[in-house]
């Protein structure tokens, strides 16, 4: 039994240990009607993990501003770079949403 919960536990960390995450400014957002709703984030900070899909260096995540709570989150990313605020950031250690670059998971602004 005790091997079960070793094997899930590594499981589980080799599946979460690369999702990207961190803590800055948002130094940049890319928008735009080329881009069908994707909203591109670049931060500005410590950054930590990265999964194997993520293969553009322009960007560290990337979400759908017309996905159900899209828009929520854009007005956040937008205020917090204005505001220059700290973000807690986090990805899904996938790339579904565009091709190289990793799909938001969560974000928080201090």
């Amino acid at each position: 039994m005790k091997w079960k919960v070793f094997l899930y536990f590594i499981m589980f960390c080799s599946v979460s240990a690369f999702a990207g995450s961190g803590v800055g400014k948002i130094q940049r957002i890319e928008l735009g009607p080329l881009y069908n709703g994707k909203v591109f984030i670049i931060v500005e900070g410590v950054m930590e993990g990265q999964p194997a899909c993520r293969q553009q260096d322009n960007y560290h995540f990337v979400f759908d501003a017309e996905a159900p709570g899209g828009a929520a989150l854009l007005s956040a990313v937008l205020s917090a770079q204005v505001a220059q605020k700290n973000i807690h950031i986090s990805g899904y250690n996938t790339c579904n949403i565009y091709s190289g670059v990793e799909d938001l998971r969560w974000l928080r602004v201090q």
